[in-house]
């Protein structure tokens, strides 16, 4: 009997088992449509919606994807571009990167379409900068160009594309490039010294053209981008600058508009020709340049950008920019421009239309300096650079380009904003839009 109770006993677990209610399996959604799309957006009402983001795929497509692994409301206004969009039973879904990084998939409904330009303008404005950015890809075949703001508050005249700001130190690689179009013309070379065209500047015998072209000659101007109290013609400014100088010996590295001052004399001194002359014929006509003007060739159907700064949480404060200091400023500072012509430029200095291929090494020194002809070179990236402000006024530039000039920022401001420089803006905030979203 014992046997057999112990048989039934064994029998009687089986029954149970056998007889158990079966465990339900977890019924994941199904992806009925999925495509490929490549559009940028933004997170929008996360403060009320808080919409789940999933890393590992489509929501309550598999057992990873049950619960949501970040919060909606943690991204409100983040700028993404979305790479794919499926549909489920429970809607439509994208997913999506952030500055490069994959980060997973949300509700269609909590995006909403959201361009570079926008955002490029966004971003301008939240450091409270007005002007003109022009983003670069794929030599500006895939550029581009967002606007803020005003060039004449008062006249409620606003920012373009065509609008003409001042350039400031971006100016100096054209006065270099003629410089080296002379070098070509066998009128000089990177050796010829300073003493031959004005002897009476001390260390001159000592200072080649090169070392002017490079901030290399040890001058110093004294009161540098101070307006001198009265309107000086193009050879006045150059005698003003001389008056200014301090050597302090060939090859120390001074940052001065100076060296370019005294380089637009040798180009006077060469050519017969004021240097503004020289840019109309060499630069302005060889390019076709719609939106490049001297100081005081402004046409009057031309609004140029009028300097701002923000002040005390305030806009369009006027700070302004004197004919006097321009006057002063002879190829190191005195033209305007748009920032599209700016880039025309840049790919004239070595596709031949201004200089070749090996003239723009020539002019770059073939990067032996960080600071060469006119611009700064990051020889680990190959990118250049060069930026540029106009003391006590509200203008900025600053141009950050490959130096083939296929990817870049060219950005001019005429209100200088708060909490980030303008190379900050450029070349680690805008930049990272093309270099991410483009």
């Amino acid at each position: 009997m014992k046997k057999l109770g112990t048989i039934l006993g064994i029998a009687g677990t089986l029954a149970a088992v056998a007889f158990a209610a079966p465990t339900t399996a977890h019924a994941y959604d199904t992806i009925t449509k999925q495509t490929n799309q490549n559009y940028t957006a933004r997170f929008v009402n996360q403060a009320k919606n808080n919409d789940g983001i999933y890393k590992y795929g489509v929501y309550n497509t598999s057992a990873s994807t049950a619960t949501p692994d970040l919060n909606g409301k943690n991204w409100e206004h983040s700028f993404i571009k979305v790479t794919q969009e499926a549909t489920t039973a429970s809607g439509t879904w994208v997913k999506f990167s952030y500055y490069g990084k994959v980060i997973g998939w949300v509700k269609k409904s909590a995006i909403e379409p959201f361009t570079v330009k926008q955002n490029a303008a966004a971003l301008i404005n939240k450091y409270n900068y007005r002007g003109t950015a022009m983003l670069i890809k794929n030599y500006a075949s895939n550029s581009v160009t967002a606007s803020t703001g005003y060039a004449y508050y008062g006249g409620r005249k606003v920012n373009t594309s065509d609008t003409v700001y001042p350039t400031a130190s971006l100016q100096k690689v054209i006065t270099a490039a003629i410089i080296v179009q002379l070098v070509n013309e066998h009128k000089l070379t990177q050796y010829t010294r300073l003493s031959k065209f004005y002897p009476s500047v001390k260390t001159s015998a000592d200072i080649t053209i090169r070392q002017l072209m490079d901030h290399n000659s040890g001058l110093e101007e004294t009161n540098e981008e101070i307006d001198p109290g009265k309107y000086l013609t193009e050879a006045q400014s150059i005698q003003y600058a001389i008056g200014q100088l301090n050597a302090t010996g060939a090859g120390n590295h001074h940052y001065t508009n100076a060296n370019y001052i005294l380089l637009a004399g040798i180009i006077r001194q060469l050519t017969g020709k004021s240097l503004e002359d020289n840019v109309q014929t060499r630069i302005i006509d060889k390019l076709g340049l719609k939106h490049t003007y001297f100081y005081n060739t402004i046409p009057s159907s031309v609004t140029p950008a009028v300097s701002y700064k923000y002040v005390n949480g305030n806009n369009y404060q006027y700070y302004p920019l004197t004919t006097n200091l321009l006057s002063s400023l002879t190829g190191a500072g005195n033209m305007y421009m748009s920032p599209q012509d700016y880039y025309t430029v840049q790919k004239g200095l070595r596709n031949g239309k201004i200089l070749s291929k090996s003239d723009y090494y020539y002019l770059s020194n073939n990067y032996k300096y960080s600071y060469d002809g006119g611009m700064w070179h990051i020889k680990s990236s190959h990118m250049k650079y060069s930026s540029g402000s106009l003391r006590n006024t509200g203008i900025t530039t600053h141009m950050y380009l490959s130096e083939g000039n296929k990817t870049g920022v060219i950005f001019f401001s005429n209100q200088k904003g708060t909490g980030t420089s303008t190379a900050d803006l450029t070349e680690k905030t805008l930049y990272n839009l093309v270099k991410y979203y483009m």
